[in-house]
């Protein structure tokens, strides 16, 4: 977990109106990211963050978001999309950040996600589904893939990025898409 760290993943990135306003947002969002914040996190879930995730907290160290991202088949919530609530802060102040009492350990040794990855952000459904990157391909120094995670359909994995870049640039206002319907 000792390499040097690349940049560079959002040079083109607006985030103009990327965060949510209001006082429910701020569950999400760390002060100011430090070396020993990223350390802490690698540490408690034995895998390295990627480069992009670290450095998008960076610039902002999470926060709460009204956007959704496609999805390649349906879930067991819409047919679509799914809906992103919030991005998970490097740290553990913050009650939905990745140490907080509400964030990824928690979904984790509560809920029971699965310990092939770490959760980086939530939906509206609280804590049927989680967001999560992807370690099995990769291991846990690798590049990992970001995935939906559905607690409600036997922790079933769908893939929405490569890397958790893409999947920052693959956000969309969730008014891009029809109003939530039921699966089934």
């Amino acid at each position: 977990m000792h390499r040097e760290r690349t940049t560079g993943h959002f040079d083109e990135f607006d985030a103009g109106d990327f965060w949510a306003r209001g006082e429910w947002a701020q569950a999400y969002f760390e002060p100011e990211l430090s070396a020993m914040q990223i350390v802490a996190a690698e540490c408690v879930f034995g895998k390295r963050l990627p480069d992009s995730y670290v450095e998008f907290s960076s610039f902002n160290n999470g926060g709460g978001l009204a956007r959704a991202h496609p999805v390649p088949q349906p879930t067991s919530w819409v047919k679509d999309h799914v809906a992103i609530w919030g991005i998970f802060g490097i740290g553990r102040t913050a009650s939905r950040s990745l140490l907080g009492p509400q964030g990824a350990r928690f979904m984790r040794d509560v809920w029971g996600y699965p310990e092939w990855g770490i959760g980086v952000g939530d939906t509206p459904t609280g804590t049927r589904e989680l967001i999560m990157l992807d370690y099995r391909e990769c291991g846990p120094e690798g590049e990992p893939s970001v995935v939906h995670v559905d607690r409600g359909a036997g922790y079933a994995a769908v893939v929405l990025a490569p890397d958790f870049a893409s999947f920052i640039r693959g956000l969309v206002p969730v008014e891009e898409f029809d109003k939530p319907r039921l699966v089934g």
